[in-house]
């Protein structure tokens, strides 16, 4: 979603920066003449050196050099992306600010409406829970596992239709629906609890939000052990992480600069009550890069992410899958399984916090190597039946990998698990077709051909913006080379956050810019950038098709020198072209 300048200018002004400073980070302000000054929550410090200018709206250190403005702030301090900053400051202001959704029908106040739904089906689960007896079954999912029941983590959904019976008085069955806490028959048009007789875990946004549930059955014969919120206007589930306190957890990972990721609700509890606060699990659906976004923007780019997956075989499968989503941050990020298939919950029940710390420092290795011994626990790398299998799924981690170190140590442990040279390895890794990744989908027609089949299907505003794209391209227009350039470096290489930039944004033709929105709507869906997803397939296969130079590996250094570079060239065809036109 693009929006004006003049609206965000509108979200930024509508809240006090040193209200949000002290809000956001804890910080305590100190008047300084016409600013404030405090301890910086950006870095260690014993001398105040952060100022806070209400008059420009912005936050400056003058030690670590943070700096920014309201949006900033939020973006800094939750990990969240620039869009969803600005739509959480428009919620949060007084009155709200609306703001334009791609399909106009749910609006920024009935997003704050779903918000104050699942608070208010959160307080009801919380409150039953809070009357059941020590003997409830709710209650002995938790004490079985050695954990504090007592802990304000969790919820108690009964039978029957109890939650939509205490909301219905205040919401209409539109409301409590679009909000996901309860189903309607589609015969009848009866409300029923979307929940029952299950442990409730809540799901909340960034800012501790309730958005959704997650739900663990409490009946043996249950055939679904957990029940996961649908996808809502409030809840994506590719983008959310789960922490029963995720504003502790997002402080306490910007501050070790450490994420810990993990497959259930109860293995975050359990680590988090032995002291592991920046403890993550997603809520019913593989790792996304979402995610693993999220978790680079709290940990910056020299943290590490640590995998704390299952060991069994869905837990390996999961472990080798997760290398693929992001290589490009997987570099800095470990993984370990713990013994007889055990998960956290299991080890720490049996185990004392310093026992597990050991265990882990003991047998942490680089997620690359990990993903390698997962493909080799699944497919033998040894045995001639099964040696070709494991090369594939070897050959993918391989070519994925976007840092020469890194390939040099895929190259040796493959020869080690192999029991062949490097030299053989490597030949191996490199000759070896290659399976496409759950990333990457299967028979993916090219563009061309795509462009041959769904031409004839344009609106005839759709072909003209066609052969116009087609025919700047045809003359070598160095704008929209240009643009086409930043876009690429933008999905590619993670440079979005310069191209969102007023002094460039501003001078990108409204083609690349809307295709730019259109791939922030994709990946947030967790799609392909494929022509067939885009309004314009054929434009799409003029813009977003990759180039070899986009699988070239290029560092966050050198991505921004190039975009930078690049930019310049954009503002004088830009000139240029104005010049022409007077």
């Amino acid at each position: 979603m693009r929006y004006p300048q003049e609206l965000i200018q509108k979200v930024r002004e509508a809240h006090k920066i040193e209200t949000l400073f002290e809000e956001i980070t804890g910080a305590r302000l100190q008047r300084s003449g016409s600013t404030y000054k405090t301890l910086c929550p950006f870095h260690d410090e014993r001398t105040p050196s952060c100022i806070v200018n209400p008059a420009t709206g912005t936050y400056k250190c003058y030690g670590c050099h943070a700096y920014g403005d309201a949006i900033t702030l939020i973006m800094e301090k939750t990990g969240v992306s620039f869009v969803e900053a600005v739509q959480n400051l428009a919620e949060s202001a007084t009155p709200p600010i609306p703001l334009p959704t791609d399909d106009n029908t749910v609006s920024v106040v009935s997003n704050r409406k779903l918000k104050e739904i699942t608070a208010a089906a959160w307080k009801h689960y919380r409150n039953l829970y809070k009357e059941l007896p020590e003997d409830h079954p709710a209650r002995e999912q938790i004490t079985n596992r050695n954990l504090n029941p007592n802990n304000p983590y969790y919820g108690y959904a009964p039978g029957g239709n109890s939650l939509t019976n205490h909301l219905k008085e205040h919401y209409t069955a539109q409301e409590l629906t679009l909000a996901g806490v309860c189903g309607q028959n589609s015969e009848t048009g009866e409300l029923y609890d979307f929940w029952r007789n299950r442990l409730m875990f809540p799901i909340t946004d960034m800012q501790g939000n309730p958005v959704s549930f997650t739900g663990r059955a409490l009946d043996p014969e249950e055939t679904r052990k957990y029940v996961n919120g649908k996808a809502t206007p409030i809840f994506q589930k590719e983008k959310l992480l789960y922490n029963p306190d995720i504003i502790t957890a997002n402080q306490r990972t910007r501050e070790t600069k450490k994420a810990i990721i993990v497959e259930g609700q109860f293995d975050v509890i359990a680590l988090y009550e032995h002291g592991y606060h920046n403890t993550y699990a997603t809520s019913g659906t593989a790792i996304t890069k979402q995610h693993i976004n999220t978790l680079t923007r709290l940990t910056s780019e020299s943290g590490t992410i640590t995998y704390l997956l299952d060991g069994d075989k869905a837990g390996q499968k999961a472990l080798a899958a997760a290398y693929h989503v992001a290589p490009e941050h997987q570099t800095q990020s470990w993984a370990s399984t713990l013994p007889n298939n055990q998960d956290p919950c299991d080890y720490l029940k049996e185990n004392t916090t310093e026992q597990f710390a050991q265990y882990i420092h003991n047998n942490i290795k680089p997620l690359t190597i990990a993903a390698l011994n997962a493909q080799a626990n699944i497919n033998n790398p040894t045995n001639p039946a099964t040696q070709h299998l494991f090369l594939q799924e070897a050959a993918n981690i391989y070519n994925n990998t976007p840092t020469p170190a890194n390939k040099k140590l895929i190259i040796n442990h493959v020869a080690a698990l192999t029991q062949t040279t490097t030299y053989q390895a490597e030949k191996a890794l490199t000759q070896t077709t290659t399976k496409p990744t759950r990333n990457e989908p299967k028979n993916t027609p090219k563009y061309t051909e795509l462009q041959d089949q769904t031409l004839e299907t344009l609106t005839p505003q759709q072909q003209e913006e066609y052969a116009a794209t087609q025919a700047l391209i045809s003359q070598g227009d160095r704008e929209l080379r240009a643009a086409k350039k930043l876009l690429h470096l933008s999905i590619y290489y993670g440079t979005s956050n310069l191209l969102i930039q007023p002094e460039t944004w501003n001078l990108l033709p409204a083609t690349v810019a809307n295709l730019y929105n259109e791939c922030v709507g994709l990946s947030h869906a967790g799609k392909q950038y494929h022509p067939s997803n885009f309004q314009n397939p054929a434009v799409a296969s003029l813009l977003i098709e990759p180039t070899e130079a986009d699988s070239t590996p290029l560092t966050i250094e050198e991505a921004t020198r190039e975009f930078n570079i690049t930019a310049r060239a954009l503002k004088r065809a830009h000139h240029k072209r104005t010049r022409t036109r007077l």
